[in-house]
């Protein structure tokens, strides 16, 4: 990993690490120019915000998804030197229609944005509950 991240310093516009920060943001927090460059995202990071809706962007307007689960997934096959425990994410949207997989920017009011690939999994009464998998 580069080092510029490591220490949290700035991305400076078309250097390797701004490039690096864009190909990463469906798995890190996205901050604006001259913050720190990333921040691995883990459990704890949404754990807490179960029960809760975030927005995702999506055609010039938010549509609602509720987080309804978050959870590690077996640490026992956890890589060595890896950087965090994998864990998933289980979001419930009520509408009708099935969003494709595809990363969406997810906001929420203490998270801020995040990019998240999203996974529909299964359909409900209530709507579509869609997963991300985070390794």
């Amino acid at each position: 990993m580069d080092e510029r991240f490591a220490r949290n310093q700035p991305c400076l516009p078309g250097t390797a690490a701004t490039h690096l920060h864009r190909a990463r943001s469906a798995a890190t927090m996205q901050f604006g120019l001259g913050e720190p460059c990333m921040e691995l995202l883990t459990l704890d990071h949404f754990a807490r915000h179960v029960d809760q809706t975030f927005s995702a962007v999506i055609n010039d307007g938010e549509v609602p998804f509720v987080l309804v689960e978050a959870r590690a997934l077996n640490p026992s096959q956890l890589p060595p030197g890896a950087a965090r425990v994998p864990f998933s994410l289980l979001f419930r949207n009520g509408s009708a229609f099935l969003f494709p997989q595809q990363i969406y920017q997810m906001r929420h009011d203490d998270i801020g944005e995040v990019g998240i690939f999203l996974v529909p999994v299964a359909r409900e009464q209530a709507g579509f509950l869609y997963q991300a998998i985070f390794n």
